[in-house]
């Protein structure tokens, strides 16, 4: 059998072979009739040497599998994309706006740390510093910005642990949820983005100029609508236009990217705008839009089990617990233009324990309850907040 590299590809040594060769070696310059039991001295020379030079291999067959995208894994899955200027998606920190309490006057500085309640890793950073009272009296709102990056959690009334007290301030919360934080891309995710982006006819496509926008830094979602028609369209794209609308992201690099993607002569529209400045020295102006949040309101009413003769009894945390599978569900499937399909909340409600019965209701504004879906256009994004949804029990 033929080892190394071939036409097939790269064939390792196995220990098996190594120690099969060299006792066929020992054998040819010692003499057939040596002892090369592996409990032998010489046995035990080849079982060392055998293993050492199997290592080998091994390393050398890892090298050659680093050159492909189905195979490279960690740094040299980042460096085979990069030849296709791909890059791994790095972690991103949550942040969330807290309402700050306490004397007016007093001034909260920047580096103001607070953590959730009953998770005290979950450490939250003022980005800047800020006067209790100088907006309203009693309190100042301030953004925070996760002590670490990936998806740290803060529901809604949940940062109130102050970690680094300060004169004056008497208490911290936060009204909404935090903006989860994204985890470091894993090399499956990786891959499958790489797939979907070079998986294109061309680079001035819908698919070709989304990919180019998703791959700019902090970019969370994006969808592209275009109006390859003659006439203006029913919200005054130009005829021959597209437009990006994007959650996350810099203006400015995002206006690049749409510019380096989208064919010449065709028109961006949009409420945003940014100058890009062409290879010749020209300036042109590069419009998208960013997404209308469509605030989402829930009421899930549910029937509890309470007989333990009926089967498993509903927990005391269930409530929370309905509350944090649908954020978890919301967070994972609602992207841009996505409507918000009722039916589809019974699947994460139904891993709680003892639910018997289950209405799932919607509103736009808390008060108007409806068990119809919610419209969300292309330009929408359905967001919900564990502030916004109830249980309620029959």
């Amino acid at each position: 059998m033929s080892f190394g590299l071939g036409v097939t590809g790269f064939t390792p040594k196995r220990l098996a072979d190594i120690k099969a060769e060299l006792e066929a070696d020992f054998k040819s310059r010692l003499g057939a009739a040596i002892n090369i039991d592996p409990q032998g001295p010489l046995g035990q020379i080849i079982g060392t040497i055998s293993e050492r030079e199997s290592l080998v291999w091994e390393e050398m067959e890892a090298v050659y599998y680093s050159r492909y995208p189905s195979t490279a894994e960690g740094v040299s899955l980042d460096r085979v994309v990069e030849v296709t200027n791909i890059f791994r998606l790095m972690a991103t920190k949550s942040n969330v706006t807290a309402r700050v309490s306490g004397t007016n006057g007093t001034s909260v500085p920047a580096g103001f740390t607070a953590s959730v309640s009953g998770s005290p890793a979950s450490r939250f950073i003022s980005a800047a510093s800020g006067i209790i009272g100088s907006v309203s009296s009693g309190y100042v709102d301030i953004v925070f910005e996760a002590e670490t990056a990936g998806s740290t959690q803060a529901p809604s009334g949940t940062l109130t642990v102050i970690e680094t007290p300060v004169s004056g301030v008497t208490s911290v919360t936060n009204t909404l949820d935090a903006v989860v934080g994204r985890e470091t891309e894993t090399d499956t995710q990786l891959r499958i983005r790489r797939a979907i982006t070079l998986n294109r006819p061309g680079t001035a496509t819908v698919n070709g100029i989304r990919n180019a926008i998703l791959n700019v830094d902090n970019v969370l979602q994006a969808n592209i609508v275009e109006n390859d028609t003659g006439l203006y369209d029913s919200d005054g794209r130009p005829p021959h236009s597209f437009e990006a609308v994007v959650s996350g992201g810099n203006d400015a690099d995002i206006a690049a990217a749409i510019f380096a993607s989208k064919a010449a002569g065709i028109e961006t529209f949009g409420e945003e705008s940014e100058t890009v400045v062409d290879s010749q020295g020209t300036s042109h102006t590069v419009k998208f839009s960013r997404p209308d949040n469509k605030e989402i309101y829930l009421r899930v009413t549910i029937t509890p089990n309470v007989d333990p003769n009926e089967g498993t009894v509903y927990p005391s945390t269930g409530d929370d617990s309905i509350i944090s599978a649908i954020i978890e569900f919301s967070d994972a499937i609602y992207v841009l233009g996505h409507d918000v399909i009722l039916s589809q909340f019974y699947t994460p409600i139904n891993t709680i324990e003892g639910v018997f019965g289950i209405l799932v209701e919607a509103s736009l504004n808390g008060s108007s309850w409806q068990t119809t879906n919610i419209s969300v256009a292309a330009d929408e994004l359905a967001v919900f907040d564990t502030s916004r949804i109830t249980v309620v029990h029959a």
